[in-house]
């Protein structure tokens, strides 16, 4: 059973609000990209959103790492 609609949208609030209101440029512009994924997504691969928007997570959770942690803890 799908939940209501509400749901996804709250969802998506929730998540994108606290990426676009940061102090890091990085974060707030990969917020951006995750909002146009998600609307993209939500649109277009509605009967597998959910699969499509946890794979593109993962995606997200990798920049955000590397947004996060700053380029002196990526030296070989």
């Amino acid at each position: 059973m799908r939940p209501p609609i509400f749901i996804d949208y709250a969802y998506a609030a929730i998540t994108l609000l606290s990426l676009v209101t940061l102090r890091n440029r990085v974060i707030n512009v990969i917020g951006f990209v995750v909002g146009a994924s998600f609307l993209y997504t939500f649109l277009e691969m509605k009967e597998v959103w959910y699969s499509v928007w946890c794979m593109t997570a993962a995606v997200f959770s990798v920049l955000f790492y590397f947004s996060i942690s700053g380029p002196e803890h990526h030296r070989a």
